[in-house]
């Protein structure tokens, strides 16, 4: 019986240092809070840069694929003798025919 007394004693006494060291949770739980939104800011600020990254190459993408359609539909009016001779296109001419003699070998 006082063994069994004991242990009751034994047991509550360590039920009752951590209920009351339970309150000393408390800041610790309140302290990651603001470590917590730091790092969701933190993540919400890269999804932000990571947007904004996409879509300078997309207007990039774009404006490469306008410019190469516009150089397709020049090159296509040179050919075809529609596009004004001028120096530069001229220029452009005797640089393609040379590239092309030293492809050939």
């Amino acid at each position: 019986s006082d063994i069994r007394t004991m242990a009751t004693v034994m047991g509550n006494m360590l039920k009752g240092a951590l209920l009351s060291n339970i309150t000393l949770l408390v800041p610790a739980i309140a302290s990651l809070v603001p470590a917590l939104m730091a790092v969701m800011n933190a993540a919400g600020v890269v999804a932000g840069g990571a947007l904004g990254m996409a879509q300078a190459f997309g207007t990039a993408y774009a404006g490469v694929g306008l410019f190469a359609g516009m150089a397709v539909s020049a090159l296509d009016m040179l050919k075809k003798g529609t596009l004004e001779a001028t120096a530069e296109t001229q220029r452009y001419q005797s640089s393609l025919d040379s590239l092309k003699s030293a492809w050939e070998g």
